[in-house]
């Protein structure tokens, strides 16, 4: 038994001797009776999309066609999986700030601020030309970099009223910001469909220039490879000037799908046994893609996010009514 003590003991005094650095105590400011907090750290994850990304796979079964010169063709080993060597786990940087205040005895509020800087995040290689030979078996490797910032913030308010009513007030607001700062992608990107300075999960598409009024405004205007297309159908930019709308001309149009704000607030109301209690909540800051229509929908869509009335003749009730897809969502 003195055994199984002592190491309970050795035990306790590890866990609060660890517990310690990961977590500094906290400073109580008596002027305004508030504590703030003050992490500073570097952390990883190796929870990876491969579990050992350094192994190469190759199959024996003679999957793989090779072709001589004499035109003979003979079977050969294929390889499924190009392992990465120099693989680690990813890197981040966190900074937080934390501040909780008690005032006139009847409010909380805590404001948390946070900042991190996520780096080696580990992903498929996209931009490996098809002339490599290595097409369905990309590498993965270290090369993503995210910064990601925000505020959470919470108060409550408790009030005791008389001898019979008590009221509670209390609200919420989170908003998270991230921003891609490293992604693999060709060297010769245009600058507006690039990823880099966006969030993470932007949407990409077609930026509207209107609708088509007339066949001459059609016949001046460049192509667009998306099928045939009439009178009432939507318009795109062309971005990099080629005089044909295809995919080189897609960009971000618009917040990610996940929101970047989450507020909420109510309160309730008591009175002796009986209360009543309310909650709102509410996102903002995010964009909702709509998927395509089924076959049985007889007319086409648009979703228009437009910050101000434009001043034009066109009127948007001119949108044709057709069964192909013809879809947009507005460059805000």
């Amino acid at each position: 038994m003195s055994a199984f003590y002592i190491v309970f003991v050795f035990f306790f005094l590890y866990c609060f001797f660890f517990l310690s650095i990961l977590r500094p105590p906290r400073s109580t400011l008596s002027s305004s009776s508030a504590a703030s907090d003050v992490y500073k750290r570097q952390t990883g994850n190796d929870a990876l999309a491969t579990r050992f990304p350094y192994v190469t796979e190759v199959s024996m079964n003679n999957n793989l066609d090779w072709w001589t010169g004499s035109g003979t063709r003979v079977n050969g080993p294929l390889v499924n999986i190009y392992g990465n060597a120099n693989a680690t786990w990813e890197k981040s940087k966190k900074l937080n700030l934390g501040v909780d205040m008690t005032l006139l005895e009847s409010m909380d509020i805590t404001i948390d601020y946070f900042k991190e800087d996520r780096s080696g995040i580990f992903m498929q290689r996209s931009s490996v030309p098809s002339t490599m030979g290595v097409t369905g078996m990309l590498p993965y490797a270290n090369i993503g970099s995210v910064k990601n910032k925000g505020v959470d913030m919470s108060v409550a308010y408790s009030k005791v009223i008389g001898k019979d009513w008590v009221l509670r007030l209390n609200g919420s607001l989170t908003y998270a910001h991230n921003e891609i700062t490293e992604i693999d992608e060709p060297v010769n990107v245009e600058p507006y469909s690039s990823r880099i300075g966006h969030p993470i999960n932007s949407i990409m598409g077609y930026v509207s220039d209107g609708l088509f009024t007339s066949q001459e405004e059609i016949d001046r205007s460049p192509k667009q490879s998306f099928g045939n297309y009439t009178v009432g159908d939507i318009k795109y930019k062309d971005l990099n000037g080629d005089n044909v709308v295809n995919g080189y001309d897609r960009t971000i149009i618009g917040n990610p799908e996940i929101p970047e704000i989450i507020y909420g607030f109510g309160g309730t109301l008591k009175y002796k046994k009986w209360d009543l209690s309310l909650f709102f909540q509410g996102v903002a800051l995010s964009l909702i893609h709509i998927s395509e229509p089924t076959r049985r929908t007889p007319i086409s869509y648009a979703v228009f996010c437009l910050k101000k009335k434009k001043k034009t003749d066109i009127s948007y009730t001119h949108l044709r009514a057709t069964r192909r897809k013809n879809k947009y969502i507005e460059k805000q």
